[in-house]
């Protein structure tokens, strides 16, 4: 059995009663809340959908601190990662743009390095990130994590004062601990921007013992769920899936999931834990609090697992709650919206002019005084072509995905009639399919896509990526 060592979890409902108490009497001394900029604080937990949390509709107690921030703050009930892993969706949180403009996204092998038959394009030097926008308010800006895909050699992080997310094996308690060092190192009454990426839900999935974790009670013992380990043949277990020559067994995907709870209820009380440090040392009712993930993860849902290559609800739906007392109320929002939009959301709150060329929108046109009548988002997938050497041509494809209003619109961008062949999931009549049609049609027209900047990977970074699963054909035993 793996455990993340030298960590307690008797007193998460204690220390849920200390947050409470903390929030609303959390002050900075050498702050005028009045007159000073609000923190920033962007908590990301990777790789966890949305519905693994209670207040999205999960039965198990895994979630408690964002089931209490749900009803805090805005919480958004279809929020829409703008791809599927971790590089484009953080890079799209960090510049406002979606894939096809960043280029931090797999791309067509021939365009830039290859990397076993695919590569990974770096975010364009000439788009803008919020930290870097946050620079002229004299914001200081820290990015701590455990997702190898931030490191500032791939570009998306490289306007951070402090990037700390080397090692993807680091535990989200030590990411706590070292945050908390740079922290107390800023200067009184100075704003931060901090950007936090907990990592610990990616699979492989290990088993996080808490107390009180009923999920757990009726696992008889460890059983094969490292998707990401070769098999005989060379293939990893992912692919032989992906292929469909293995059918995971119901007990697998049942142990994988219960595997998969554990560690997001592990990361929601280390979240906790740097709530309360935030309560103590900052002033967490003067920040802009933003719960989130940068994507899903499949477990059997159309015959699949991980993430990374398709469009499904699964995969790109994710929590997202938005706090900030007096200025954000509480509420749930029922339109669809995209990661997209916490850039615009961020510089609209620290005061600072976005970006003119933007596909980002703040998310506070959801509670000004002229309501929101329609709203779409958008997710974008690339083909991997080592991916669909090793298993099967119908991954051949560059796809998109609208969610608009109640409907959502699945289309490959390289078919040009594609948008009329695709399907409409919940449309009610033919008007509202020629609407969404319509649609749909305006903005991949509105959309094309960008060859993607590239540059040499730092072999280090290569072998974080492919001991996770990204470089198909490679493993992590």
């Amino acid at each position: 059995m793996m455990v993340k060592p030298g960590i307690s979890f008797s007193s998460g409902l204690g220390k849920l009663v200390l947050l409470s108490f903390c929030i609303g009497c959390s002050v900075n001394p050498h702050r005028d809340s009045e007159k000073q900029k609000p923190d920033i604080l962007l908590i990301v937990y990777d790789t966890v959908r949305a519905d693994r949390a209670g207040c999205y509709g999960h039965p198990e107690p895994v979630t408690s601190l964002l089931d209490r921030m749900s009803r805090m703050g805005a919480m958004f009930s279809t929020a829409v990662a703008p791809a599927p892993w971790t590089l484009p969706s953080h890079a799209s949180m960090l510049t406002g743009v979606y894939p096809h403009r960043h280029g931090a996204r797999f791309v067509p092998p021939g365009l830039g390095l290859d990397m076993v038959g695919h590569s990974i394009g770096l975010a364009d030097p000439a788009i803008a990130t919020f930290p870097l926008l946050l620079k002229s308010a004299q914001y200081f800006s820290i990015c701590v994590g455990g997702a190898p895909a931030l490191n500032p050699i791939l570009g998306i992080t490289r306007d951070f004062d402090i990037v700390d997310v080397y090692g993807s094996n680091r535990s989200a308690e030590t990411i706590n601990h070292n945050l908390f060092e740079y922290l107390e190192s800023v200067a009184p009454g100075k704003p931060v921007c901090v950007l936090v990426n907990y990592f610990d839900a990616h699979g492989p999935y290990v088993r996080m013992d808490l107390e009180g974790s009923p999920w757990l009670r009726d696992l008889d013992g460890p059983r094969f769920t490292n998707f990401y380990r070769k098999m005989p043949d060379g293939r990893m277990l992912v692919e032989q899936i992906g292929a469909g020559d293995f059918i995971p067994s119901t007990g697998m995907l049942h142990y994988a999931r219960a595997l998969y709870d554990s560690e997001i209820a592990y990361v929601d009380r280390q979240c906790e834990n740097l709530l309360l440090f935030w309560a103590r040392h900052r002033d967490l009712d003067h920040t802009l609090l933003i719960l989130t993930a940068d994507h899903g993860e499949l477990f059997g849902e159309n015959g699949l697992v991980d993430h990374a290559r398709t469009l499904d609800d699964e995969v790109l739906k994710v929590p997202l709650i938005v706090r900030m007392p007096g200025r954000v109320p509480a509420r749930i929002i029922q339109y669809p919206v995209s990661l997209v939009d916490l850039f615009a959301t961020v510089t609209h709150f620290a005061g600072v002019q976005n970006s003119p060329d933007t596909d980002s929108e703040s998310l506070a046109r959801f509670w000004r005084s002229n309501p929101v009548r329609s709203s779409l988002a958008a997710s974008e997938v690339y083909r991997d072509a080592r991916w669909v050497e090793l298993t099967s041509p119908a991954f051949d494809r560059d796809q998109r995905a609208l969610y608009l209003d109640e409907f959502k619109i699945v289309w490959d961008h390289r078919k040009s009639p594609g948008i009329r062949q695709s399907p409409i999931l919940n449309f009610e009549s033919s008007d509202s399919r020629e609407h969404v049609l319509s649609r749909a049609g305006e903005w991949d027209r509105a959309h094309p896509t960008v060859l993607p900047v590239s540059a040499e990977l730092h072999p280090a970074i290569h072998e974080e990526l492919k001991a996770l699963g990204y470089v198909p054909g490679e493993s992590m035993e």
